[in-house]
């Protein structure tokens, strides 16, 4: 026997009903679990010295991109200039964007109530959605432009335009500017759709065109001021010399991990690529997407934080299940596995408290990194009022060959409280441009972006002087490039030909084996 579905008079207070009472629940979780991670007050330190007046930097002595999300840097640089307090504008954005993502989820894109209802509550119980909700980092815009895209494409399925088409060109820029390898998730559907439209080759190519200008323009504005096209973390994290085939070994791993911890998400995203490709041309480019990305993770080792790389892919697969026609047998099935999947992370959702402390168990150096931070007193509600104070940003820089130079590693919260005036080295390399470019040491084990480096010898001297004392020959002719890219005139010729030289892979060959074996003294005893 078949209900009757309730009229539009019964069904619309229902579900505005119901929508609220989702928002007042995850709200109610957001404060719960709302954390600042030290990667994301990596990036805080750059919007102080932005909002101040240095320019996007790390380290106001030299130009060099230490973030990944220009998009998500820009917006907490603005919000910034308002509340002055850039933890305060990195966890207001991220609480407004995880609700817009919520709503759109429940009132926009799903197919019915019941649907949207489930979906809304699966967002809820996904350990890793929650974790990186908050955190300080790009999530929560990359799962609301993720949200946003599917619309615009279901907007484009309907009635195919230029315009429509190049909205949708103009969300891959987005998403590279909000992280450039969420790229991937986007791509497929964006040509898949607009090639298959029949709008004609010069209006296609006009579309993607107009689309693809925040690309185009960041790209060329990072080779102007940056010198290189990609964030400095890029060159630390890839290409690191390790087997590609350990480096997958460990991106395996790290979705292991997630099911250990967080079953509910991998679980979704199955459900979601499986609905896909059931469906029509829009779900199933979306799904290869989905796949596509996950590819790359695995392919680039994963990650150091659990679930993190998987919550954009998850958003997308939730919208999938929400899109679908799904019914009976099928949709019991997935609300009994995302229900019995979802109580395995109560403790560390819902039920989470002032003293969460999941993060306790690693796995092939993967980590809960929300439990490390929440349990160190870095949770909204475990010591908020002195770990989210207002950094003092004095004004007065000590002159050239009086810089204070410090290494620190833990790089965001170890950095952000020494100001402008402090040169911080990181022997990662995330925020170095130098160290970025030469080889790792050698471990036996190690961990997802976390490739320690050795310090050149009298390298600390030459930041502290501002001249070139390094002993090595070829890492010497090295940074002689990177001080002319990262300190020069903007308009030199001579950095201008560095810039050539580096990005065409034609400056100078360090001894990788050197800095990857040997010891390398940190002076120099001459």
């Amino acid at each position: 026997m078949v209900s009757t579905p309730p009229s539009t008079a019964t069904a619309a207070p229902l579900r505005r009903t119901l929508l609220f009472a989702l928002v007042l629940g995850y709200v109610f979780e957001l404060i719960r679990t709302g954390w600042v991670g030290d990667d994301a007050v990596i990036t805080l330190r750059t919007v102080m010295n932005f909002v101040h007046g240095y320019g996007p930097v790390f380290n106001v002595d030299e130009r060099v991109q230490a973030y990944t999300h220009p998009l998500w840097f820009f917006l907490i640089s603005g919000l910034t200039l308002v509340v002055k307090n850039p933890f305060y504008a990195a966890l207001i954005l991220s609480a407004v964007f995880s609700v817009g993502t919520l709503v759109l989820l429940f009132s926009r894109v799903a197919s019915s109530l019941t649907l949207g209802t489930l979906a809304a509550l699966t967002l809820m119980l996904s350990k890793a959605f929650v974790d990186y909700s908050t955190s300080g980092l790009e999530n929560p815009l990359s799962h609301f432009l993720t949200i946003s895209f599917v619309l615009c494409a279901v907007a484009f399925r309907q009635t195919p335009t230029g315009t429509k088409a190049a909205v949708l060109f103009g969300f891959c820029s987005l998403f590279y500017l909000c992280r450039p390898d969420l790229v991937l998730l986007c791509v497929p559907t964006a040509l898949v759709l607009t090639l298959r439209a029949g709008l004609g080759g010069r209006c296609w190519l006009l579309a993607a065109t107009v689309g693809a200008l925040p690309f185009v323009l960041w790209t060329v504005f990072s080779v102007y001021y940056y010198g290189f096209p990609f964030p400095n973390t890029a060159y630390a994290k890839l290409g690191l010399g390790i087997p590609r085939g350990e480096v997958m070994g460990q991106g395996l791993l790290y979705l292991f991990d997630s099911l250990g911890r967080d079953p509910l998400t991998l679980a979704t995203v199955v459900a979601g690529v499986a609905v896909g490709f059931r469906a029509g041309r829009l779900e199933k480019s979306l799904a290869a997407g989905i796949l596509l990305y996950i590819f790359y993770t695995i392919y680039v080792g994963g990650d150091f934080m659990s679930g993190r790389f998987l919550t954009t892919p998850f958003v997308a697969s939730l919208a999938l299940v929400a899109l679908s026609d799904l019914g009976g047998a099928r949709l019991r099935v997935f609300a009994c596995a995302a229900g019995a999947f979802g109580i395995l992370s109560l403790q560390s959702t819902w039920l989470s408290s002032n003293d969460f402390t999941g993060g306790k168990r690693q796995i092939a150096y993967v980590a809960d990194e929300r439990g490390n931070y929440y349990a160190s007193g870095r949770g909204v509600l475990t010591g908020a009022r002195l770990g989210y104070r207002t950094p003092h940003w004095q004004a007065d820089l000590p002159k050239k060959g009086e810089r204070t130079v410090e290494v620190r590693g833990r790089l965001g919260y170890n950095s952000l409280h020494l100001g402008p005036g402090v040169h911080v080295v990181d022997p990662i390399g995330l925020s170095d441009p130098l160290l970025a470019r030469l080889a790792p040491k050698h471990v036996k084990e190690w961990r997802p972006g976390h490739a320690g480096r050795q310090i050149p010898t009298n390298y600390l001297q030459s930041i502290r002087t501002g001249q070139n004392l390094l002993v090595d020959g070829a890492t010497r002719e090295l940074y002689r490039d990177l001080l002319l890219i990262t300190r020069g005139e903007l308009h030199d010729s001579r950095r201008w030909g560095a810039i050539l030289r580096l990005n065409l892979g034609r400056g100078a060959k360090v001894d990788d084996p050197m800095y990857r074996y040997e010891e390398i003294p940190l002076e120099s005893t001459d």
